[in-house]
């Protein structure tokens, strides 16, 4: 065995993760074709039948990680399709939040099925305390990240 770092042939971090990342992505997409509904769909939709209440879209960039100008499109989407809708807040009526239609709530189950099967196929590739490792070590990278 070649313990050499020059000469190693370790793979990178970055390479593995980006690859997975775009195989699994590519289960992900094919799995929710069926329901029309996208992750980000599916993440904004699952947030706010959680919160079970009106949420701004300032709050729901910070709930997911991402940009205002970012979850603004998002909710055009999503309010083109009539999974959302925009309401004026209760408390402050100056400020809108996005709340989750009728149709949002009669699609997301599938979207939430079609995810689930995605990681079921994906804990049926590995043993379980494969998965539980994996698991421990990618949070154990998120926080060290986070706390860098």
């Amino acid at each position: 065995m070649n313990h050499n770092v020059q000469g190693s042939h370790r793979p990178s971090i970055y390479r593995v993760l980006r690859q997975t990342a775009d195989r699994v992505q590519l289960l992900v997409d094919a799995s929710l074709a069926p329901t029309a509904l996208t992750m980000p769909h599916l993440l904004f939709l699952e947030h706010l039948i959680r919160t079970d209440e009106g949420v701004s879209l300032g709050q729901m960039a910070q709930a997911l990680g991402c940009g205002r100008s970012n979850i603004t499109q998002l909710a055009d989407r999503l309010e083109r399709l009539g999974l959302i809708a925009r309401e004026p807040d209760r408390i402050d009526r100056r400020s809108i939040q996005a709340v989750v239609t009728a149709e949002g709530r009669k699609r997301y189950p599938g979207g939430a099925a079609a995810l689930s099967s995605v990681e079921q196929h994906l804990r049926r590739k590995m043993s379980a305390g494969g998965a539980r490792r994996l698991v421990k070590s990618l949070d154990d990278l998120t926080d060290a990240m986070h706390n860098a």
